[in-house]
C-alpha cells in the first residue's frame, strides 16, 4: 500500500486486477433523483436506446450535483 493512495485488488471470474487510487480521486455515490434535477447548465450523462425511427429513449440519466468548474 502506498501512503499517498490506496491499492485495490479487484477479483473477476477470469483473474485479478490491481488498481491504484490516488488520494485526490473523487468518490461518488449514486442515489435516486427526480426530474427537478434536470436544469439548464446541469452536468448530465445520458444512456439510451435508439428506435428504428431514430428516436432515442433515455434509459438512465446521471446528474452531477456538484460539478467542478472547468479550469481557467
Amino acid at each position: 500500500q502506498n501512503v499517498s493512495g490506496r491499492m485495490l485488488t479487484l477479483k473477476f471470474k477470469d483473474g485479478v486486477v490491481k488498481v491504484f487510487v490516488p488520494p485526490n480521486t473523487p468518490i461518488n455515490r449514486r442515489v435516486a433523483g427526480s426530474r427537478e434535477m434536470l436544469k439548464p447548465d446541469a452536468e448530465l450523462r445520458i444512456q439510451g436506446t435508439q428506435a428504428a425511427d431514430g428516436v432515442i429513449a433515455a434509459t438512465q440519466i446521471t446528474v452531477n450535483a456538484n460539478p467542478t468548474p472547468p479550469p481557467m
